[in-house]
């Protein structure tokens, strides 16, 4: 009998203080979408999927943001969500499955701050991030 081989997929580790707190990032990259872990708790809480919304004639400007599970009232965790997929999308074409466990609910700096990691850790080597 032949064994299947299993790949596992490439993962990044980050730690960061994000508002004073210790900050855990990780990062799947799985060959039909990205999984992206923010956690200052150790679990996850939130779990919300990101893709765009194009046609082959619109530019990147629309995403979805669909709360799988936890908090769907909290929009600044939709807008890490938004931001970190509109950013993949200059890069890759995978949808988004962002998990995040924070201690609570997190202020507009702290949102900032969480994005700037993420873009970071996604930028491709050798690539730099665009200006806006």
């Amino acid at each position: 009998m032949t064994e299947k081989a299993v790949s596992v997929p490439p993962v990044q580790q980050r730690r960061s203080l994000i508002g004073g707190q210790a900050t855990e990032f990780v990062i799947s990259h799985y060959s039909d979408r990205l999984f992206v872990l923010v956690t200052q708790t150790g679990k996850l809480s939130t779990l919300l999927h990101a893709v765009p919304d194009r046609t082959d004639t619109e530019a990147l400007e629309n995403f979805s943001v669909t709360p799988l599970l936890g908090d769907r009232d909290c929009l600044k965790l939709q807008l890490i969500a938004r931001q970190v997929v509109q950013h993949i999308c200059q890069f890759s074409t995978k949808p988004l499955l962002l998990g995040l466990g924070l201690s609570s609910k997190p202020t507009l700096d702290q949102v900032k701050q969480l994005i700037a990691v993420l873009k970071e850790m996604l930028t491709p080597v050798g690539r730099t991030q665009p200006s806006r």
